[in-house]
C-alpha cells in the first residue's frame, strides 16, 4: 500500500513558530497516512483557513478542491479583513472576463461603519450584522455588450462572472462570502450615490466565518444537467 506522509508541512521555514506548524507536526508526525485517510481528515476535521493553507503548501489545492470549499457563509466573527487580502481578491475580480471585454462593472468596497450599517439596512437580516465588509457589485447596462440578433443584455452575466471570481478568491484566502440579491436596490443606489445607469446587482458580505464547517453540497447529478 502506498503511504502518504506530507512531511513538506514542517519543512517550510514560513511555518516556523506558527500555530499551523505546531498543528501540522501534531497531526502528521510519527503517523503514516493512506492518501484516502489524509483526504478525509483534511476535509472533515481541520478548520477551513488552516486546511486551505495546508493544501496550498503541499500542492494539493486544485480548482475542484477550491470549488468544494466555497460555500455561502451566513455567520461571521467581528474581525477586520487584512488589506492585503482585499487587494488580492480585487485583483482577481479585475482580471475576470466579460463579453467583448467591455467590463461593464464597478465595485463598492464598504468597510466604514456608518456606510456599512446603511448598506446592511438594505438587507435587514440578523446574520449580516457582524459582517466587517460588504462588496457591492454594480453593472452598467449601457456599457455592456448587447447581442445584435436579439439585443440580449450581458451585464448580469458579466457581473456574475466577476463576483464568482471574488467568492473563489475569498475562499482561497480563508474568508467566507455569500451572494445576496434580495435587497432594496433603489435604497442601495441612493446610499452609494450611484447614477441611474449604475445598478447594484449583488451584495457580497465578506469576512471570517464563525463556523469552520464546510456543509455538504446538494447539487443535481451530472446526468441531470447534460442534454
Amino acid at each position: 500500500m502506498n503511504r502518504y506522509v506530507p512531511s513538506t508541512l514542517w519543512d517550510w521555514s514560513f511555518w516556523s513558530g506558527s500555530d499551523g506548524c505546531v498543528t501540522a507536526r501534531r497531526l502528521f508526525a510519527d503517523k503514516e497516512w493512506t492518501k484516502r485517510e489524509a483526504d478525509v481528515f483534511l476535509w472533515e476535521e481541520l478548520s477551513v483557513p488552516l486546511l486551505i493553507v495546508i493544501l496550498k503548501i503541499v500542492g494539493k489545492m486544485n480548482f475542484l478542491e477550491l470549488v468544494k470549499a466555497r460555500h455561502s457563509v451566513r455567520s461571521y466573527v467581528e474581525r477586520p479583513i487584512e488589506q492585503s487580502k482585499l487587494d488580492y481578491i480585487l485583483e482577481c475580480v479585475r482580471l475576470a472576463p466579460s463579453a467583448v471585454n467591455f467590463q461593464p462593472w464597478k465595485f463598492a468596497v464598504v468597510t466604514e461603519k456608518n456606510l456599512l450599517d446603511a448598506v446592511k439596512s438594505t438587507y435587514p437580516r440578523e446574520w449580516i450584522k457582524t459582517v466587517p465588509c460588504i462588496i457591492v457589485a454594480c453593472g452598467n447596462h449601457d456599457a455592456a455588450w448587447h447581442r445584435k440578433l436579439d439585443d440580449k443584455d450581458h451585464t448580469d452575466v458579466d457581473v456574475a462572472i466577476a463576483v464568482e471570481h471574488l467568492c473563489l478568491a475569498a475562499t482561497e484566502q480563508g474568508l467566507g462570502s455569500c451572494w445576496v440579491c434580495n435587497f432594496d436596490v433603489p435604497r442601495c443606489r441612493e446610499i452609494l450615490g450611484l447614477s441611474e445607469n449604475w445598478e447594484p446587482i449583488a451584495l457580497i458580505p465578506l469576512g471570517y466565518a464563525d463556523s469552520q464547517n464546510i456543509p455538504e453540497k446538494t447539487r443535481k447529478p451530472l446526468q441531470d444537467i447534460l442534454f
